[in-house]
């Protein structure tokens, strides 16, 4: 598989990441401004923090060409956390959706979605895909390449609706990477994914071309690389003189082990059909109601016999 490379380094996406939040050790006390009535076998929702958080409405897409989702990015701006439990939004004078609010610490943040977002359609289209190869490595019987893949997608986002939108959808790119094309970038810590944002004015659609480069690693095992490809690899330019030497040694003795595995299974080939020819003779033997030992003498005496033709 393809990962994420520890000899290159391209870039840091994470650290475009908001603080996480560190919890207070602080103990609260709360207290009602006047006593609660509660009827039998019933409940009430009580408030016991009055702050203001920060909120502010986006739309999210897991992916180019999904569904988009109306979510909301939420920080904890107060000194206080905030337990888990169900969250509702409200927008333009009305109910906007709910979800559900996992624990946060002060200062954290976290990107919720609550409802669906049918104004908002976001597609993408590469263009082009190009890698170099800039490091071999060999380790636990695998030859590790160390490359730089160069993606150009162009990203294309439609608004139908009456406002504008702040569009996040999250990239398939390792942390050690640079971005640059959209107008944005942010950070999702929890499912640990880079985002691009896209700002779509109202009734409007924007299209944007975004360079994507990584630093990647590719394992290959041993035993299934040829003495072609690993020749393939020594000729590349863009690796160090040391590198592509290594491989073309490794070359070399790929295609003798090549050799003799083929020598070996020609040679194997051959007893088999001796073996086959020898029992095929010993039916027919048995079937003439000869023996093993009758047809070693009848051989025997068949190479003492010469024939000898005189011409008249």
């Amino acid at each position: 598989g393809t990962t994420s490379s520890d000899l290159l380094s391209i870039g840091n996406l994470a650290d475009i990441a908001q603080a996480t939040g560190i919890e207070s050790q602080s103990q609260f006390d709360y207290a009602l401004a006047e006593a609660l009535t509660l009827r039998p076998h019933g409940s009430a929702l009580v408030p016991f923090l009055q702050q203001t958080v920060t909120a502010r409405q986006i739309t999210w897409f897991d992916a180019p060409g999904a569904m988009g989702r109306a979510a909301a990015i939420l920080t904890n701006s107060t000194q206080q956390t905030l337990p888990s439990g169900p969250i509702a939004f409200f927008a333009a004078g009305g109910f906007a959706g709910e979800s559900g609010l996992d624990r946060m610490k002060p200062g954290e943040r976290r990107f919720i979605q609550h409802g669906t977002d049918l104004d908002v359609e976001l597609t993408a289209k590469t263009s082009s895909v190009a890698e170099e190869c800039r490091r071999l490595s060999f380790s636990n019987h695998s030859l590790e390449e160390h490359l730089v893949r160069r993606t150009v997608t162009r990203f294309h986002v439609e608004n139908r609706g009456g406002q504008p939108r702040a569009v996040y959808v999250a990239l398939a790119v390792v942390d050690n990477a640079r971005i640059s094309g959209a107008d944005g970038l942010d950070y999702d810590n929890a499912a640990s994914k880079p985002l691009a944002i896209f700002q779509a004015p109202a009734r409007q659609a924007i299209d944007r071309e975004v360079n994507i480069e990584e630093g990647l690693s590719r394992r290959t095992p041993l035993a299934s690389l040829t003495g072609e490809q690993l020749a393939t690899l020594a000729g590349i330019a863009t690796l160090p003189a040391a590198d592509r030497n290594t491989a073309l040694a490794a070359s070399v003795a790929r295609r003798q082990l090549e050799k003799v595995s083929a020598d070996s299974a020609r040679v194997t080939a051959d007893v088999a059909a001796a073996e086959k020819d020898l029992e095929r003779l010993r039916g027919h033997l048995s079937a003439l109601g000869g023996s093993g030992s009758e047809a070693g003498a009848l051989g025997a005496c068949r190479t003492k016999v010469k024939p000898n033709f005189r011409a008249r």
